[in-house]
C-alpha cells in the first residue's frame, strides 16, 4: 500500500526553479518564456524572491543578470537571505545553456497548481471540522476551484492577427465578407429583431430588463425556447419562477391558448390536441431549465459548466439579476458592488465559453413615477449592468404603470427598446402583448416596416 499522503512532502521541482531561474538571468527571450509565472508558483521562498526581483528590473527596463539581480537584491536587504551572490553564481553555473525552457515552466506551473488544491482541501476541511454552514462551504469550494481553472489556463495563446480573424474565422473569408442573410448569429422568435441584432451572438451579455409585470421573463425564456428550435442547445436558470410555471407559459404560447384555462383544467378538445402538440415539440428541444436555490453567482457559473459539458450550451438564462449574490451573504460589501461583481462574472462566463448570456434585470422606478419609456440610467443598482452589457433590451408596457390602468387604448400594446447594441442600432419595435397566451407578437405596423424606429 503507498504511504499516506500526509507523509509525502508537498509537490516541488527544485530543478526545475533553479533551471528557469537561471535561464531568465542569461536570456531575455528565455524570460520571455516563463513570464507567465508569478513569485508564489515557486516552492522555496529564496526562488520567490529572486524571480520577483527579476520580474521588478524588467517591469522597470532595467537589466537582469546574476550581477543587476545580486545588487538588486543587496539594495532591498535580502541578498543574504537568499543565499548571497554565491547562490546566484550557481544557480547560473549549475544549469546547461538551452533555446527552450518551456518545459520547465509547466512543471513548475503544474507543481504550483498542485499545492493551491491541497492548501484549498485542506483549508475546506478545517473549516467542515469548525462547524462552518455548509452552503458557504460549497460556495467556497466551487469558487476555489474555479479560481484553480482559471490559473491553469497559462498556455492559452490570446493573440491573433487580423488576417487570421478574416480567413479563419466560420466560413473564412467568404463567412466574413458575405455572411448569411440576416446575420450569423442566433435566430430570435421576432424577425425585425433577428435583424436589427443580427441575432444573438456567442460571448454577449445580452440584458433584457423593465419593471415588474412587464414581461421579461416570457420574453428570456422565449429566446431561449426559439434558440433550442433553431438547433442551439440553451438553459435557464430561474430564480423566480418554477419549472412548471415555465413550461406551461411555453405551451400555452405555441398552442396560443388562455393560460388560466391550462392551469385550471378547463381547455377543450382542441385545444387539449393543440396543448399535446406544442408538447411533444417542447420534449424534444435541447432545453434545460434549473429553478433550484442556487443564488450565488460561483453556484450558477459552476452549473453552467457542467451543462455546457452535457449539451455544448449555446444560450444561458438568468432570471433575474437582483434575485442573484456575490460569493455569498457573509462577503457581500455593498450591493452595488456585489451586483458589479456578478454582471462581471456574468461577461467573462460569456466570452469563456462562447455562449450568449441572457441576464434578466429590474429597473427603478423612476420611469413608471415620471410615466415614460425606460432608459439606460433607469437600469436598477448598478451601472455595470450598462457597462457590461453588448445589449440592452427593455420590455415596456404603458398599460402596466399606475397612471394608464384605465387606458382602453393602451391594452395590449407594448414596445422592444433596444436601448444599447454595441455594434447595431438602436430603437424600438412595436409589439403586441397578447395576455392570454402569455406571448410577444409584432404588431401589423412593425411586421409591414421591420425596421427599429428612432427613441
Amino acid at each position: 500500500m503507498s504511504a499516506p499522503t500526509q507523509t509525502r512532502g508537498l509537490p516541488v521541482s527544485i530543478e526545475s526553479e533553479k533551471a528557469v531561474l537561471a535561464s531568465a538571468m542569461r536570456d531575455q527571450a528565455l524570460f520571455e518564456q516563463a513570464e507567465c509565472l508569478q513569485p508564489d508558483d515557486f516552492s522555496l521562498e529564496i526562488h520567490r524572491r529572486i524571480w520577483k526581483c527579476i520580474t521588478e528590473l524588467r517591469a522597470r527596463g532595467d537589466a537582469w543578470n546574476t550581477v543587476s539581480v545580486g545588487a538588486e537584491l543587496e539594495r532591498r536587504g535580502e541578498r543574504e537571505s537568499v543565499g548571497g551572490i554565491a547562490y546566484l553564481c550557481d544557480l547560473a553555473d549549475g544549469v546547461p545553456f538551452v533555446q527552450n525552457i518551456e518545459s520547465w515552466v509547466s512543471v513548475i506551473h503544474d507543481k504550483s497548481i498542485l499545492r493551491r488544491t491541497i492548501f484549498s482541501c485542506q483549508s475546506m476541511i478545517n473549516r467542515c471540522i469548525e462547524g462552518e454552514f455548509a452552503t458557504d462551504l460549497l460556495v467556497s469550494a466551487e469558487r476555489a476551484i474555479l479560481a484553480l481553472q482559471e490559473k491553469s489556463n497559462w498556455k492559452r495563446d490570446d493573440w491573433v492577427s487580423a488576417g487570421d480573424v478574416i480567413f479563419k474565422g466560420p466560413g473564412g473569408v467568404q463567412g466574413f465578407l458575405c455572411p448569411p442573410r440576416g446575420g450569423m448569429g442566433i435566430p430570435t422568435p421576432w424577425k425585425p429583431l433577428t435583424d436589427s441584432l443580427c441575432g444573438l451572438h456567442v460571448g454577449d451579455l445580452f440584458v433584457v430588463a423593465g419593471r415588474p409585470s412587464m414581461g421579461k421573463s416570457i420574453v428570456a425564456a422565449e429566446l431561449c425556447r426559439f434558440s433550442a428550435k433553431s438547433g442551439y442547445p440553451a438553459g435557464i436558470i430561474s430564480l423566480e419562477m418554477s419549472r412548471e410555471d415555465i413550461v406551461s407559459r411555453w405551451v400555452a404560447s405555441g398552442a396560443r391558448m388562455d393560460s388560466q384555462k391550462l392551469r385550471q383544467g378547463f381547455a377543450s378538445a382542441e385545444e387539449r390536441r393543440r396543448t399535446a402538440a406544442i408538447a411533444n415539440e417542447i420534449n424534444e428541444l435541447p432545453i434545460k431549465i434549473d429553478d433550484q436555490p442556487k443564488s450565488t453567482v460561483v453556484a450558477i457559473t459552476a452549473a453552467a459548466r457542467r451543462l455546457n459539458a452535457q449539451t455544448g450550451l449555446k444560450v444561458l438564462a438568468l432570471d433575474h439579476l437582483q434575485l442573484t449574490k456575490g460569493a455569498s451573504e457573509r462577503d457581500a460589501q455593498k450591493r452595488n458592488n456585489e451586483l458589479s461583481e456578478i454582471c462581471h462574472c456574468l461577461k467573462r462566463l460569456a466570452r469563456e465559453m462562447k455562449i450568449v448570456v441572457i441576464l434578466v434585470s429590474q429597473l427603478n422606478r423612476q420611469c413608471e413615477i415620471e410615466n415614460r419609456r425606460p432608459q439606460l440610467s433607469d437600469l436598477k443598482d448598478t451601472g455595470s449592468i450598462e457597462e457590461d452589457a453588448d445589449v440592452v433590451l427593455f420590455v415596456h408596457r404603458p398599460e402596466r404603470y399606475a397612471k394608464n390602468h384605465n387606458r382602453e387604448d393602451l391594452k395590449g400594446v407594448a414596445e422592444f427598446i433596444v436601448a444599447k447594441q454595441r455594434v447595431g442600432p438602436t430603437g424600438l419595435m412595436n409589439m403586441v402583448f397578447q395576455a392570454g397566451w402569455q406571448r410577444f407578437d409584432c404588431s401589423a405596423s412593425q411586421s409591414e416596416n421591420p425596421e427599429l424606429e428612432g427613441l
